[in-house]
C-alpha cells in the first residue's frame, strides 16, 4: 500500500475524532461570550489535540521508510519509537491539562450557608 492511501486510510479512521473536534470547536465558539476563558482553554486543548494527532499520524506513517532508508539498526529504531511515544504523550498531557482546566474553571460558589 502506498503512502498516500495509507494516510487517507488513517484519516478516515480518525473521522469520528474529527467530528468530535468540530462539535467541540463549534460549542466553544457559541459559548465564547458567556465563558471566554473556558472557551479559550477548550479551543487550545482541542487544537493541540488535532495538531498532535495529525503530526504523529504522519510521523508514524513515514518513520519506518525513513529509518530503513537511513540504515538504522533495530536498537536505534526502538529508541526512535520510544522518543516519539514520549513526545506524543507530552503533547497529549498538555491537551488533557487544558481540557480539565476548562472543565474546572469559572465555577461559581454554589454552596449556601443559610439555615
Amino acid at each position: 500500500m502506498d503512502s498516500a492511501s495509507e494516510l487517507l486510510r488513517s484519516l478516515l479512521m480518525r473521522l469520528p475524532t474529527l467530528l468530535l473536534f468540530a462539535a467541540g470547536v463549534v460549542f466553544a465558539i457559541i459559548r465564547w461570550k458567556r465563558h471566554p476563558k473556558v472557551s479559550l482553554l477548550t479551543l487550545l486543548g482541542l487544537c493541540i489535540w488535532q495538531i498532535e494527532s495529525f503530526a504523529f499520524m504522519f510521523v508514524r506513517n513515514r518513520l519506518p521508510d525513513w529509518l530503513r532508508e537511513n540504515g538504522w539498526d533495530s536498537e536505534s529504531t526502538i529508541t526512535a519509537y520510544f522518543a516519539i511515544n514520549l513526545t506524543q504523550d507530552f503533547f497529549y498531557s498538555i491537551m488533557l491539562i487544558l481540557l480539565v482546566a476548562a472543565a474546572l474553571s469559572q465555577r461559581g460558589n454554589r454552596l449556601s450557608t443559610s439555615s
